[in-house]
């Protein structure tokens, strides 16, 4: 995080605007977690729930947006690379 986005501010403010716009879906779906852990990538079972594993497909489905939405952000602002 230090070395690229506090020298670089547009991937900051690409991971901002993909978790915002994740975050936004999750919560319309009201989707959330049944166990305490770490947050990444591999957390998704602590999504499963009593009703099942729909859940934890909001879930990765709200992943794969905050993914595709930063890239395209990332890739839309550009990356100065003269600082």
């Amino acid at each position: 995080m230090y070395g690229v986005s506090l020298r670089f501010k547009t991937p900051l403010y690409a991971a901002m605007i993909g978790g915002g716009v994740a975050g936004f879906f999750m919560g319309i779906f009201q989707v959330c977690r049944f166990a305490q852990v770490a947050p990444s990538i591999f957390a998704l079972p602590s999504f499963i729930g009593p009703d099942g594993p729909r859940n934890m497909i909001f879930a990765a489905i709200g992943c794969v947006i905050a993914f595709v939405i930063s890239f395209i952000a990332a890739y839309l602002m550009g990356i100065d690379e003269d600082r």
